[in-house]
């Protein structure tokens, strides 16, 4: 056995935003969303594979963080 265990590898992302009505539609808003948590996932399953060596080998984990108001955190979530 390896010691100490190596640690998870863990990314956290939040999300904040405007309520319904702001800035952008919320069907824009969420197909935005949905790009970037994609751009997000493979970046972070890059870096997974690139530092193999200081993490477990178990699958990163893609976390997202968002108070859940109403608007794009809840879209987010």
């Amino acid at each position: 056995t390896t010691h100490p265990p190596r640690p998870s590898f863990v990314i956290r992302v939040g999300v904040v935003g405007h309520r319904p009505g702001g800035l952008a539609a919320p069907a824009d808003v969420e197909t935005r969303l949905g790009q970037l948590l994609l751009a997000i996932a493979r970046a972070t399953e890059a870096c997974h594979a690139s530092l193999a060596w200081c993490h477990d080998s178990a699958p990163p984990v893609l976390r997202l963080i968002s108070p859940l108001a109403e608007g794009s955190d809840r879209l987010g979530a």
